[in-house]
């Protein structure tokens, strides 16, 4: 694998494809298994997850903020618990992931609680919490709207939200190809890569939410592969891959991966391999009356 440039950049604009017009739904038992099989410690060009956990921890440097209650959402590398018991030793800090056969991981967090959810319902009593932060982990719990209104049902009077998702753009040269070599075979583009956010249209989310002085920016990174089987292999090793529920008749077997290897470095490739954008929002908000920013 060929390391990505360390600086990060503005995202640029998304490449034209055409997605569907609505989110499609996932499967909640290949998101389950996919979970399982993932490999969180494994590091690579992609895998900047425990990276873009401590961005977003240290933005919280720039907020004024004496949180006494704390909730990690979505959990997956650890490093946002850690860090956020580092900051603040005194106050109870609940580390909530997205699979149960992960909560041992946890242990060494600090964490005065370890939970999973597995749905956009949380578990949790209204205004519990002054602090939610959530780092890449809010698209795999299906429906965003739902899980802002909850995130604002959940957080105390004054209390802030902050996350990181991964934006529309990221790996818009997958999405593009996966539907082009569909096209081709069946006639239509099935979902195979999930729906993300746009910048504009998360804001907007965060407001209709109920949430107050919401901020949303991005920066985007372009990690490099040297095949499309490595992309596809790093993506499994951090819990992506296909787990939607709409699916393509039948099994798409060796032909249909070599295709889209040679798609991919048609419209993509060049002497420093094969890219695959990551465009990541960062996001905040506050529960009224907020007073603060």
């Amino acid at each position: 694998m060929t390391s990505p440039e360390t600086d990060v950049t503005p995202s640029p604009e998304p490449l034209s494809f055409h997605p569907p017009q609505a989110a499609v739904a996932l499967d909640p038992r290949r998101l389950r298994r996919a979970w399982q099989r993932a490999e969180p410690e494994t590091t690579g060009a992609f895998n900047k997850l425990a990276e873009i956990d401590a961005m977003l921890v240290d933005r919280l440097e720039m907020i004024k903020i004496d949180p006494q209650r704390m909730l990690d959402l979505g959990c997956r590398t650890g490093r946002v618990s850690s860090l956020l018991r580092a900051r603040w030793p005194q106050a109870k800090l609940v580390t909530a992931g997205l699979e149960s056969s992960w909560l041992a991981r946890y242990a060494g967090t600090g964490s005065d609680l370890c939970i999973t959810v597995e749905s956009p319902t949380l578990p949790f009593a209204n205004r519990s919490f002054d602090l939610v932060l959530s780092g890449m982990a809010l698209h795999w719990l299906g429906d965003l709207n739902t899980s802002l209104r909850e995130i604002r049902r959940i957080l105390r009077p004054d209390g802030l939200f902050l996350a990181a998702i991964p934006g529309e753009s990221t790996l818009q040269e997958l999405r593009i190809c996966l539907e082009e070599l569909d096209r081709r075979r069946y006639g239509k583009a099935w979902p195979r890569v999930p729906m993300l956010p746009e910048i504009q249209k998360l804001g907007d989310q965060m407001v209709k939410a109920g949430l107050a002085l919401t901020v949303v920016d991005r920066i985007s990174v372009e990690p490099r592969f040297s095949s499309v089987a490595e992309l596809l292999r790093t993506l499994k090793q951090i819990g992506g891959g296909n787990h939607h529920q709409q699916r393509p008749p039948g099994l798409t077997g060796k032909g249909f991966a070599l295709e889209l290897a040679q798609i991919y470095k048609e419209r993509f490739g060049d002497k420093g391999g094969l890219p695959a954008t990551l465009e990541i929002l960062f996001c905040h908000g506050w529960k009224e009356p907020a007073g603060r920013g």
